[in-house]
């Protein structure tokens, strides 16, 4: 973790502070992904975290590939960790 990819990270993350949910979606910055369409090793780690109760898990667009992974407790967003290579989660694109 470099000090330009933190300062690229709070950026981001300060930009986001003024806007709420249905903001959030509407930008494109934030998506609902079933915990169960989610890596291996993603599930491994909510696990290790204790929270491998949870069904869903948010990921905020930060840049490019990397996202942020929350959980959302009542109307906060708590972070769990930055997915530099968006490993946690495989997107298919379409006609591919």
């Amino acid at each position: 973790f470099s000090l330009p990819d933190f300062q690229q990270l709070w950026d981001r993350l300060r930009a986001f502070e003024g806007m709420n949910h249905a903001a959030l979606r509407r930008s494109g910055s934030l998506h609902q992904v079933p915990v169960i369409m989610m890596s291996k090793e993603a599930k491994e780690r909510l696990k290790a975290l204790q929270l491998d109760d949870i069904d869903v898990m948010y990921s905020f667009h930060i840049d490019g590939p990397c996202r942020m992974w929350c959980i959302k407790y009542q109307s906060i967003f708590l972070v769990l960790w930055w997915d530099r290579d968006h490993g946690a989660y495989s997107v298919r694109k379409k006609y591919t």
